[in-house]
This record gives structure tokens, sequence and C-alpha cells, in this order.
């Protein structure tokens, strides 16, 4: 996108040219309307096709605010705050958020301070803002002071939630030590999925468990021949006592001998394997997948820092980009609990398919085959590159 400035008596202008078809519902309302929080906004036509024209008189970008002194979280809380205002308004007007610029040259911070940001919105260019908004809060890493830690903390909470799929504005204030009041978050609304209907699994009904019938049968058999006897007359043992003793013991006996045969029947028969319903899909007409045969390794995008060693310090798995690596808790992807290790000491982000390395700021700095790199600079890196943390040898994979 062409960029160029331009002074008019005592108005200075940052004009921008369109890269599609211009929204004309948000070009007419931001000419007829003063949105607060927007650069003042004026189309001119050249050559054929729109030029933009925003008023920036009394306002410096943010770039240039921070081009040489390191943010705080008390900045990033007012900047992030202003934003916020701004979008509200922009809500009101029905404007669409995916016109405003988000990049730090184009967020203009007039003298009452960074909570008075304001935007540029472009009708002219639409991008997803939120990619843009990931965009600014990896920049506030480059620029926050690591020495600080509350704010170097922040930070990193920042970074963690943008690097969601999907995450809302409202989601940072938390990390942000606290929501203004002034401030009304909107209400969520929660992305609505259809639900898959599962088909019910019919299962077939279960079989009776067969139980061993053997003891029973002798027990039942042996009492009941005891006890025909002695109604019949058939056994009058001398004396009464000794008979109902010796009709008790044989009974016991009888329960004992059916009580060893029902668990010798119980061992000898086989166990039953619970088996899983066998479910009836319908026929597709499609043809059966074959399973190939062999051993497949399953192809990964998992990235590794191989340790060179393994005795002082593990192999670093890589697996999503951005990574961070330092030894603060709850703001690295990757812990390395050493005492020459920063608390934020490097990261490594992927952008249209290159990896790039950055030292943030750490006190031992990082080393790219050798050189060591300067703060806040990304590198590009490949795999068989040699990268060391302070005195932590690493071989990128």
């Amino acid at each position: 996108m062409d960029v160029r400035y331009r002074r008019e008596l005592n108005e200075t202008y940052l004009i921008l040219d369109g890269e599609m078809k211009p929204d004309t519902y948000a070009m007419r309302i931001m000419e007829e309307n003063q949105i607060p929080g927007l650069l003042d906004c004026r189309i001119h036509w050249a050559d054929g096709r729109e030029e933009y024209y925003f008023g920036i008189t009394g306002c410096r970008p943010l770039h240039k605010i921070w081009e040489k002194k390191q943010a705080c979280l008390e900045d990033i809380r007012e900047l992030l705050f202003g934003i916020y205002r701004v979008l509200e308004h922009l809500e009101e007007y029905l404007i669409d958020v995916n016109h405003v610029l988000l990049e730090p040259e184009f967020l203009y911070v007039p003298e009452e301070g960074l909570s008075q940001v304001r935007l540029c919105c472009h009708p002219g260019r639409r991008e997803d803002f939120f990619g843009r908004l990931r965009q600014l809060i990896q920049y506030f890493l480059n620029k926050i002071d690591p020495m600080e830690e509350k704010s170097a903390q922040a930070a990193y909470e920042l970074f963690q939630i943008s690097r969601r799929e999907f995450f809302g504005f409202e989601d940072l204030f938390p990390a942000l030590d606290g929501e203004e009041e002034a401030i009304s978050a909107p209400e969520k609304a929660e992305a609505w999925m259809p639900e898959e209907e599962e088909d019910p699994v019919i299962l077939p009904p279960k079989k009776k468990q067969k139980r061993p019938m053997a003891g029973t049968v002798v027990m039942a058999a042996g009492m009941g021949t005891i006890g025909l006897f002695y109604l019949l007359g058939l056994w009058e043992p001398p004396d009464n006592t000794v008979s109902w003793g010796v009709l008790i013991l044989a009974v016991a006996l009888v329960f004992l001998a059916g009580l060893l045969l029902r668990e010798w029947e119980m061992r000898r028969r086989p166990q039953r394997k619970e088996e899983a319903p066998a479910l009836d899909f319908p026929d597709s007409g499609e043809a059966v997948t074959e399973f190939l045969q062999g051993n497949f390794v399953p192809e990964t995008r998992e990235r590794l820092l191989i340790s060179q060693n393994s005795l002082k310090h593990d192999t670093i798995h890589i697996s999503r980009m951005p990574f961070v690596i330092g030894k603060m808790e709850g703001a690295c992807d990757y812990q390395l609990k050493r005492s020459v290790i920063s608390r934020i000491h490097a990261r490594l982000e992927q952008q249209e398919g290159e990896i790039y390395l950055i030292d943030c700021n750490s006190t031992n700095g990082t080393y790219l085959n050798g050189v060591k790199l300067e703060p806040n600079r990304r590198y590009p890196v490949q795999a068989g590159d040699e990268i060391m943390l302070a005195d932590l040898k690493y071989l990128f994979q």
C-alpha cells in the first residue's frame, strides 16, 4: 500500500491509496459524521482512483513514540482500552471493524496520551481485524521492558490469549490487571455449531448365563433321600438324640459335597469373554477400505531443538508457532529453568512458510550458527542450523 504525507497550510495529512472497491456505506458515514476516535477522512480522486486523506495534525504514530523507549503495562493498558472505546463507536455507526488499520504506523496518539488514540479506518482496505490485533500484541513483546516482571508477564499473557483460534477483545481484559469501570464489554455470543445426531446403537439381548447345576442336584437328592428314609421308618437309630445328630451330620455332608461339586464344575467351565456387539452399518455401495501392510511413521509438522548435550538439557519439541522459550512460569511455551536463561529468552515465529528466531532482549544472548542476534530482530532459521540459548546448544530440525 502506497503511503504518502502532505502538508497544507496548518494541516498535515496521511494519504493512502485504495486496494479494493471501497465500502460506500463506510465512506458516506465517515464523510457525514465526526466519529469519536477516528482520524478525519476526506476522499480525493486522482487518475480515476480514490485517495484517502487522513488528518494527523497534532498526532504522532505509535512506532515513533516507542522508537527510543520501552513500553510498560500502563502504556499497553491505556492503548488497548482506547482502541476498545473507538470500536464501540464504530459499532454504533455499523461500520465494519475490518476496515481499521492496527499497524503501529497507523495508530496515531495525540498530546492527551495513549488512551485517546486515533484509529485509521480505511474504506478501501479490508483485512482480518483480529489477525492484525494478534500482530499488534506481538509488537508489544518487542517493545516491553523484560526487566519489569509485571509488564512482561502481562504482555505474554496477552500473547497467549491472542494465540487462541477464536478470541474476543474483552478476553484481553483480565491480563491487563482489571477492567475499567467505564467499559462494559458486550455479551459474548457463542458460535453455533450443528449437533451431530448419532445413530442409536442397538445391542443384542443378553443371554441368560447358564449356572452349574450338578452340585445343586446332589444336595437336593441327598437331603430328599434322607428325609424319605426317615419318614418311611426305614432308618431307626437306637436313641432319639443320636438319630437327630446323625440326620444333621448327613445333611451337612451332602450339602458340603454339593458345594464342592458346584465349585469344581464352575472352574471346569471355560470363562466367556464379553464381546462388543457388532454394529450393522447400512450398505453405502462404496468399496471397503483396504489397509496396506507395512510399518508407517505418522507424518508430523512438529519442529525440534535437538539438545547437543543431553546431560545438561533436554530436546525441545516445538508443537506450534509462535513458540516462546524462557524460565517464567505461565508466560513461556517451554520452561528452561537454568540460571543463564532469562525469564523471556527467545521466540520462534512462522510467517509465510518461513521460521524466524528472535532474541527477546535476553541477558546472556541468543546465537544462530555462532553469531549473536540483536534483540527484537527476526532472523530466518532452517533445518540444520545451530541455535544457542546462552551456553545451551541445540540443532534445529
